[in-house]
């Protein structure tokens, strides 16, 4: 995650003391906090006539707590348990020299920072530099905090040549760990099934066309601490099926896992969170976690069709044909959430796929 951080501060060469900092996200959000531990008696002449009278003190509150609000704000640094790839934090800064200490300085010392923020802060002069010193925004007014980690941002936006707007939608998208890929192997759905309206009652013979994996890879940070607020509901897939092969998209089972690395004692209290999945609206499943997790594949339930329009899959056989699973049009949404994950956990890594085939209709 990038970060865009300005700080105002009164320093007499020996020390460097925080009188506010803002600090604005890739993702859009934005954080900005005074400190009342300041000694404002301390302040020079320049401070007290262009920086003080800007400030508003009615945000403020001790270092403390404003560091405990910067770690919920920023998160830890991610780790793709797949790649074996570390994701730390991206820190940007102007003239940061003295923004970066006194940032770090919330924390104590150099060894003190946050599990996976790096030790070195980046600086819009340097990258100026290295752009060919394009024209950067113009900065009305300044030595205000937040107003000036937000041109901070458009700067950087200036010599990197990226949209933030574009950069905060690809944050903010729950679902960008989403993804389709076909199945090479020998399928393993019948060649041949029946799809049945339950509403018209209609039936369509179905011929396999191919066969997809969806994968979800969702990844929550949630704090260290066992105290804090439990994620209500978090989205881990959001997919709507899509096919230039065929008509409908057979399922029949989905599997679910959690990342390596999280302590027993912390897999206890999420195995108590309730995770659902919808079909099209329809919650299929509303199970706990620990009644999903460590089986190789959960198999969708049977709905009745008095109570479900979910077009359903029969499978032909000598005995008769054979409720298989559901046939998805093009454009159902397939979804799975998470309700009330607990805190404690650091980085929590949820896994969610499930095979679909792919199928051409035909009216019988």
């Amino acid at each position: 995650m990038r970060f865009w951080l300005d700080t105002e501060f009164i320093e007499d060469g020996r020390t460097i003391d925080l009188i506010s900092i803002g600090i604005v996200a890739e993702d859009g959000r934005e954080y900005y906090a005074v400190s009342s531990d300041c000694d404002r008696t301390r302040a020079n002449q320049w401070v007290k006539k262009n920086v003080l009278p800007q400030v508003d003190w009615s945000l403020a509150r001790p270092r403390s707590q404003i560091r405990a609000e910067i770690v919920e704000f920023c998160g830890f640094a991610t780790y793709d348990h797949d790649s074996g790839t570390k994701h730390q934090h991206e820190f940007w800064a102007n003239y940061g020299a003295y923004d970066w200490v006194v940032l770090c300085q919330l924390f104590g010392s150099m060894d003190d920072l946050p599990e996976g923020w790096p030790m070195y802060c980046h600086d819009l002069q340097q990258l100026q530099e290295a752009t060919g010193n394009p024209d950067l925004p113009k900065q009305d007014g300044g030595h205000q905090a937040i107003e000036d980690a937000r041109w901070l941002r458009d700067a950087w936006s200036r010599c990197t040549h990226q949209d933030p707007s574009v950069v905060a939608r690809k944050a903010l998208d729950p679902y960008a760990d989403v993804g389709v890929t076909d199945i090479q192997e020998t399928p393993t759905i019948p060649e041949q099934m029946l799809l049945v309206n339950p509403i018209t009652e209609a039936s369509y013979s179905m011929r396999r066309e191919g066969q997809k994996r969806l994968t979800s890879r969702k990844r929550i940070l949630t704090s260290l601490k066992k105290t804090g607020n439990c994620f209500i509901d978090t989205p881990i897939l959001n997919y709507t099926t899509e096919s230039h092969i065929s008509s409908s998209m057979y399922l029949r089972a989905i599997r679910v896992s959690v990342g390596d690395g999280l302590t027993s004692e912390y897999l206890k209290r999420l195995w108590g969170t309730q995770f659902v999945f919808r079909v099209d609206g329809e919650p299929l499943i509303r199970e706990e976690l620990r009644s999903l997790l460590g089986v190789k594949e959960v198999v969708l339930p049977e709905i009745s069709t008095k109570t479900s329009c979910l077009f359903q899959a029969y499978r032909p056989s000598a005995e008769g044909s054979l409720w298989a699973g559901y046939m998805l049009p093009n454009g159902s949404p397939i979804q799975a959430n998470l309700a009330m994950i607990p805190p404690g956990g650091g980085e929590v890594v949820v896994k969610v796929s499930c095979d679909l085939g792919a199928y051409t209709t035909r009216n019988t």
